[in-house]
């Protein structure tokens, strides 16, 4: 996982996550794994979450690699 971002609809409350992969291999590897299979038990979730693989279609700008310091 690259980056996750954590998202809120005002009007409604609605929260959720937005998962950044560099790879559909990551992705799946992701889905596969403990960590998120425990994510509904451990933010409490009163129902199924949703879930769509999105595919990005441009990137606005590339992060460019910071110096080891």
């Amino acid at each position: 996982m690259l980056q996750k971002l954590y998202v809120r609809e005002n009007s409604t409350g609605q929260v959720g996550g937005i998962y950044v992969f560099d790879s559909k291999e990551n992705l799946e590897a992701f889905r596969n794994s403990d960590l998120a299979k425990s994510i509904g038990e451990a933010y409490k979730f009163l129902e199924p979450p949703t879930i769509r693989a999105l595919e990005v279609v441009r990137v606005l700008s590339e992060e460019k690699e910071r110096p080891i310091q």
